[in-house]
């Protein structure tokens, strides 16, 4: 047995790196790409679910094959599923997080943050957000009302490395948000 099969919380974050791993190789020129997630258990249901796809579809398998061995100009590129305590130096256009934590089967979420949770959580979760030169794709389970709902440090304290990760999805949510918004009135004005 995988461990997917054993976590079939992991499976829906798992495809959706998958789909857009997919998207991004498909692309004429595809950019270099990171995964990374926050615990052993999501990065192997991630390579799992990525060789799955591999071994459905010959196409994806020759472009992943490829990814997965990219060079650079001066350094080795290629396509990567880690942990958060094993992406350091890591660059690549386009970096997957994919945060792991979510409700469980029965719809309860639970805050065990793991590494984020422990000193220098929040220190790893920078050098996380950082890595990618291009585009940053973000894949969550975390209930949405969780991360909005952000109460404010107190003042003389230090957030800690869960408050920093809800605060950096409603940054992104914020984000993209406001690229949408901005579209359209771009749209419109044509």
């Amino acid at each position: 047995r995988t461990r997917a099969d054993l976590r079939p919380d992991l499976l829906p974050e798992a495809k959706q790196v998958v789909r857009i791993v997919q998207e991004l190789l498909a692309r004429p020129n595809p950019p270099s790409v990171g995964v990374a997630c926050f615990n052993l258990v999501q990065r192997d249901a991630i390579v799992e679910a990525l060789d799955a796809a591999a071994a459905a579809d010959p196409e994806f398998a020759a472009r992943y094959a490829a990814a997965r061995t990219r060079q650079g100009a001066a350094s080795f590129e290629g396509l990567f599923v880690k942990n958060l305590e094993n992406v350091q130096g890591d660059e690549r256009d386009h970096m997957i997080i994919s945060t792991t934590y979510g409700p469980d089967a029965k719809g309860r979420f639970y805050r065990r943050f793991g590494p984020l949770a422990q000193a220098g959580g929040g220190r790893r979760l920078n050098v996380l957000v950082t890595r990618a030169r291009s585009e940053v794709h973000l894949v969550t389970s975390i209930p949405r009302d969780v991360y909005t709902s952000l109460p404010p440090v107190e003042p003389g304290k230090s957030p800690n490395g869960a408050w920093l990760l809800f605060s950096y999805l409603k940054y992104a949510e914020d984000l993209d948000r406001l690229y949408a918004e901005e579209r359209e009135r771009y749209e419109s004005a044509e």
